[in-house]
């Protein structure tokens, strides 16, 4: 199955913010999927972090390094346009419903990996995979599916 990865899941596969159960997610796909939104976000975020510039250069080359393993979905007009009705319609930030619209381009099935849960109920709607439990999302996310 296709994994498809937001910022957020990203970002947890690196040193400071790692989480386990999205290591292993990473460790079984086969196929990783990202927008292209996604490297611009996670460098943005490692860059605070790392205010030094040789350390800066050192994470640059380890977001290369792991961006060699996806396959980036483009971030054209069309994905805007259908982002625009996500976030509208599931009051998400902008750059969550971009995520979700760029992965609206691949055949399913696909697994949509996140740590924020307010994505869940537009990606379950989208027809992605959803596992609140292997991401320890916590019961509010289950919440957020039911209605």
């Amino acid at each position: 199955m296709v994994v498809a990865l937001d910022s957020s899941a990203v970002l947890s596969l690196f040193p400071g913010y790692v989480r386990h159960e999205v290591v292993s997610i990473v460790e079984g796909a086969e196929d990783l999927v990202v927008s292209a939104l996604c490297r611009a976000e996670v460098t943005v975020a490692l860059q605070g972090q790392s205010p030094v510039e040789d350390s800066m250069r050192l994470l640059a080359g380890k977001v290369g390094e792991l961006w060699e393993r996806f396959w980036v979905v483009p971030v054209d007009a069309r994905c805007l346009e259908l982002a625009t009705e996500i976030a509208g319609s599931y009051r998400l930030p902008l750059p969550h419903a971009i995520h979700l619209a760029a992965f609206d381009r691949i055949e399913r099935p696909v697994r949509f990996v996140t740590l924020d849960g307010r994505q869940l109920p537009a990606a379950a709607d989208l027809g992605f995979d959803v596992d609140v439990e292997a991401l320890g999302i916590g019961r509010s996310a289950h919440e957020m599916l039911r209605n």
